[in-house]
């Protein structure tokens, strides 16, 4: 089977991106590359679409100028339009797309591309749902349609209120297209169920994968954490550190603050460094920062008795399974995907009250307090990991859906003959800088025919002053 996944980048997010399943496809034999925006990791079979031209970059600048511009997101990216010339497209028998709302893909292109291929998208937040934001918290409005937008600064951030447009734009585009979507949760699923977006679409759960080879209990623990400088009788709480609010960001600090009430509890902290600096002379303080290897990171969870995971928004939680498989006592949110995840009622995992801090401080000091209990939800969470949540059954499970999804989707003849078309032209030998030019003014052309008033556009010559203004510009 020859699989062309697609994603914004191979080093950050692996699992998330397409390079992790991607490298498990190869491994079992079969031919799965990895086309991205920003290739920044030397990988095999990874291919960066920057990498043939730099005409690309010009116009992914220009593409989100333009989304600032009028408040859109999504819209306007070549790379898109380059998968319709791209041999890895043209060949493939299927395309499994990731994340690709983060400032390089057009969707715009959808409809064509899934009439093209096979297309399977994994929806790693609501993005897909809204007028604009990546998560919606509390706001309803986007099942009905979204507009007087009350979370403008909500990550995608946009300067004014287009969100109505916006959601109607999704609308269209993904009802004129045949995408199937895989979820990572039960969680995820009800909410697309709930979307007027994707009625006709076929919604496949296939929950995460992580290798237990590299994440489990180690037995040398006391050693690790002389490493580290943390005292062997400390109980030891970590946490991802990153300011965000969807990471729960805020009730982490008001727990730390109550946790200098003890005198033998350290911290390890994850991602960002120095959110907690203020407390550094009153508690221990352990800040790890980013970690990109499985085996580092798995390292790091052995410093741990205690994971905290109190985010308010995710779809999956990887760190949450991370630390079940390495049999820490964790504690996540309840009312999010996490806790769906966790199966708190077999694995023993502690759900803290939504959004209440108090509630969570108390959770955490009943772990402090209880060696027998942090033992017993670890045993019970690696045993969850082991039946649900390993790298085979990921595998075998995408594996199920790709073939689901092939022998169901009917290639048209007229789509046949694009595609043996495309390739015939792809075959041939065409200068690469002849090729990329007359693409970038075309593309340029097309943006400024739309979307700026018509009186601008006045003259021929006016048009390609523009576009070669903009073209030395950037």
């Amino acid at each position: 089977m020859k699989i062309l996944h697609i994603g914004d980048n191979v080093k950050h997010g692996h699992r998330f991106n397409g390079y992790y399943i991607s490298e498990l496809l190869n491994e079992v034999g079969h031919d799965s590359v990895h086309l991205v925006w920003d290739k920044n990791l030397k990988a095999d079979k990874t291919y960066g679409i920057n990498e043939r031209n730099n005409s690309n970059a010009s116009l992914q600048r220009i593409g989100k100028k333009l989304n600032e511009f009028y408040g859109t997101s999504g819209l306007f990216y070549s790379f898109s339009y380059d998968l319709l010339f791209d041999k890895n497209f043209l060949e493939c028998d299927i395309v499994h797309l990731h994340l690709v709302h983060n400032h390089f893909f057009g969707i715009e292109f959808l409809p064509i591309l899934s009439k093209l291929k096979p297309i399977v998208w994994t929806f790693h937040d609501p993005w897909p749902l809204t007028g604009h934001c990546v998560h919606f918290f509390s706001c309803n409005q986007w099942q009905t349609g979204c507009g007087n937008c009350k979370q403008l600064e909500t990550h995608f951030k946009v300067n004014h209120d287009s969100t109505a447009l916006n959601w109607q734009i999704k609308k269209i585009i993904f009802e004129s297209s045949n995408i199937n979507i895989i979820t990572t949760s039960q969680w995820m699923t009800n909410l697309i169920n709930k979307s007027q977006f994707f009625n006709n679409s076929n919604i496949f759960e296939v929950p995460f994968g992580i290798d237990l080879n590299f994440f489990y209990k180690q037995t040398d623990r006391q050693n690790l954490r002389n490493l580290y400088n943390i005292p062997h009788n400390d109980i030891v709480i970590g946490f991802r550190s990153t300011n965000s609010s969807f990471k729960g960001i805020n009730l982490l600090q008001e727990l730390v603050k109550k946790l200098t009430n003890f005198s033998n509890i350290t911290l390890v902290t994850f991602q960002e460094k120095g959110l907690f600096s203020n407390y550094n002379k009153k508690i221990n303080i352990v800040e790890l920062g980013w970690i990109e290897d499985d085996q580092t990171m798995s390292i790091a969870y052995n410093l741990l008795d205690i994971f905290i995971m109190p985010s308010y928004a995710e779809t999956f939680g990887m760190m949450a399974i991370e630390a079940m498989a390495c049999e820490l006592a964790l504690i996540v949110m309840n009312g999010t995907a996490l806790e769906h995840i966790t199966m708190p009622v077999r694995s023993g995992v502690i759900c803290f009250d939504y959004d209440n801090s108090d509630d969570l401080y108390d959770k955490t000091n009943t772990l402090i307090c209880n060696h027998e209990l942090r033992n017993q939800i670890g045993q019970n969470s690696r045993k969850i990991v082991q039946q649900y949540y390993t790298k085979d059954t990921y595998l075998n499970n995408i594996l199920s859906v790709y073939k689901s999804i092939i022998e169901n989707t009917k290639i048209s003849a007229e789509s046949q003959f694009v595609i043996s078309q495309q390739l015939n032209l792809n075959r041939q030998n065409i200068n690469p800088e002849i090729y990329m030019v007359s693409k970038t003014e075309y593309q340029i052309t097309t943006i400024l025919k739309i979307f700026y008033p018509i009186n601008w556009l006045k003259g021929l010559s006016k048009i390609n002053n523009k576009i070669k203004n903009a073209i030395n510009k950037f």
